[in-house]
Parts: C-alpha cells; structure tokens; sequence
C-alpha cells in the first residue's frame, strides 16, 4: 500500500494554471508545471512542462524543459526536452536547443533558425530558413 501511495503521489503533479483573461506585463516564472492560457508581453520562464492553451498569446521569449503549444507565440523558443506545436498553434520564432520537434498538421510555424541537437529528432512537417544541427562536443553544421 505505501509504495503504491508513494507511486501515485509522484504521477500527481503541480500545475499552476492562468486562463483566458489573464494578462501579465514582463517576466513571469514559474517552478511548477504550468497551464497558460492568457497573455503575456514579456518573457515567460517554466521550469518544468509549459502547456499554452488555444486563447494564449505571448510576446517575448518562452523558456521550459517541456512545452507543447495551442496558441500564439511571437518570440524565440528554449526548450530543453520535448517541444509539440498542435494543429491550432501558430508560431513566429527563432528555436532553440530542442531534443524532440513534434509538428502536428495544420500548425503554423514561421521559424527563421532551428537549432538542435545532432541527436534531435523532428515529427510533421517543419520550414525553416536556416536548421542547424550541434553536437555533444558544439560542432554545429547546417543541415
């Protein structure tokens, strides 16, 4: 029972959610897992997995180790890990030290630079301008 208590206790995770209607001007950071579905003019900064919903719009810089996005971004995008764009996102960025793209149909991508890991891996369909492949020792190649 314990460790089955324990084991749940760990698949529940924190999530800081902001719907619809929530503006916020400048930088906002968060530890947790975060569910932003409003606006924000600024710098958004997700230690964990960032999930924009349909209705979000974010001007400036987006930072997580996660993300998946439904909505708007207009700025360049870090991600440590894993990055989706679903069909209803539309993006204009430059991207950032990605391990795994998941480009869904249908989702707009406008990308001038695509940096990623030699051993990265992209999903769907992606145009970008320049992609540049860096490995473990910084090597970096256009592809």
């Amino acid at each position: 029972m314990k460790t089955l208590l324990k084991r749940l206790s760990k698949e529940i995770e924190k999530v800081s959610k902001f719907q619809a209607g929530t503006e916020i001007q400048g930088q906002f950071n968060c530890l947790d897992n975060c569910y932003f579905d409003g606006k924000i003019e600024g710098d958004i900064k997700i230690y964990n997995k960032l999930v924009l919903g349909e209705n979000a719009l974010v001007i400036g810089n987006v930072y997580a180790k996660n993300l998946i996005v439904n909505g708007r971004v207009i700025g360049d995008i870090f991600v440590e890990n894993k990055a989706v764009f679903s069909e209803s996102s539309n993006v204009r960025a430059n991207i950032l030290s990605i391990q795994l793209l998941e480009v869904k149909n249908g989702a707009v991508l406008n990308v001038d630079n695509l940096i990623m890991k030699s051993t990265g891996r992209i999903t769907g369909k992606l145009f970008a301008k320049n992609i540049i492949s860096v490995n473990n020792t910084n090597h970096i190649s256009e592809m």
